[in-house]
């Protein structure tokens, strides 16, 4: 695996064109931003078994570690809002309750894997040794197999979550969250790039495009020219390998 270039992703490759702006209903971003959630943690769980299965230096596992800390809390975050716009539909749905009670279910599940994984990880970070390195693997592989599984669960009901009862419920800029744009929020813009690139990685072109098309042409700048580089650097450790010393 290369590292990542990050003009086809926010740049003027093919992936992505800066000047592109599409336009898109708030359900049909909702969606794409769903999509791409899924696309991303399936990817990066299964970089991580992978990578998982072999001796790796000190500063490839504390990126790693770190990564992990990103990754699990924005899974976690993803199916919170599912459910709370379950709950919302249900209100004018009650008949879907059944379809609900399902998604939480296998979202509690979900949760208590990634825990799990998160437990396991730091005690990588401090620890540093073969067992611990094995254990988070096997950690990572179980939730890798859970949440694929809810995915496909989640995906079967996603036009009920999309339908045009929820056509209010779209995507808040006054929140964070996986995707969410960064105007109006208080974030971090080096926070927002990382988001950004970490969505649109390996996506579908066209589900880039509008997933990048959200920001400014000032922002997109930026991540290009100025939070690109240090993106590149950090998944290129963690998924290819660097740094001195032994690997444990």
């Amino acid at each position: 695996m290369s590292a990542l270039d990050p003009r086809p992703l926010v740049g003027d490759g093919p992936a992505v064109t800066l000047t592109e702006r599409p336009t898109a209903r708030p359900t049909d971003l909702r969606a794409t931003l769903d999509e791409a959630v899924h696309h991303a943690v399936r990817r990066d769980l299964q970089r991580l078994v992978q990578v998982l299965s072999d001796p790796v230096t000190t500063v490839r596992r504390a990126a790693i570690v770190g990564h992990i800390e990103f990754l699990v809390p924005r899974l976690l975050a993803h199916h919170a809002g599912e459910d709370r716009r379950w709950n919302r539909l249900c209100d004018r749905r009650p008949d879907l309750a059944g379809h609900a009670a399902a998604a939480r279910s296998g979202h509690r599940a979900v949760r208590r894997a990634g825990q799990d994984v998160l437990s396991a990880a730091r005690t990588w970070a401090a620890d540093g040794d073969r067992d611990a390195r094995t254990t988070l693997r096997r950690r990572v592989s179980d939730l890798a197999a859970l949440a694929a599984e809810q995915f496909e669960h989640d995906e079967r009901d996603r036009a009920l979550l999309h339908e045009p009862t929820l056509a209010l419920d779209r995507p808040r800029r006054t929140t964070t969250g996986p995707g969410r744009s960064p105007r109006r929020t208080g974030r971090r813009p080096a926070s927002v790039a990382h988001e950004t690139f970490w969505l649109v990685d390996e996506l579908d072109p066209a589900l880039a495009a509008r997933i990048v098309g959200r920001h400014s042409r000032t922002a997109r700048w930026a991540m290009r020219n100025l939070f690109s580089g240090g993106y590149n650097r950090s998944t290129h450790l963690m998924w290819v390998g660097g740094g001195d010393g032994p690997a444990i």
